[in-house]
């Protein structure tokens, strides 16, 4: 089964639409842009079933790097045994900026 074709070099893809119902096997990958980030997702097709699905979604690959300013953040802004006002909102604007959808992350 061959789901979309080779990169070309005008950087489109020719994608094949398979029938609903079809007793064919093979592999495909996709990746795009997402609203997040980099969404990759790929399909193994045994007999026309769905036999292996693999999301990577932004949030896996942002993660880290949200953890490591989360954590700068608040070590720079505690004071006095709490954490400040400006660190509060700077660690919310740091979440909004990356805006990570954990739900998608965790599958």
């Amino acid at each position: 089964m061959k789901i979309s074709g080779r990169w070309r070099n005008d950087r489109r893809s020719a994608v094949k639409t398979v029938p609903t119902h079809s007793d064919e096997s093979g592999k495909g990958i996709g990746v795009v842009e997402a609203p997040r980030g980099v969404l990759i997702h790929s399909y193994t097709i045994n007999k026309g079933k769905i036999e292996r699905l693999k999301l990577l979604v932004a949030t896996q690959f942002n993660n880290p790097l949200i953890n490591l300013i989360i954590k700068d953040l608040a070590e720079r802004h505690f004071e006095r045994g709490t954490l400040s006002q400006y660190g509060q909102a700077a660690i919310g604007r740091c979440i909004r900026l990356f805006d990570p959808c954990l739900t998608c992350a965790t599958h």
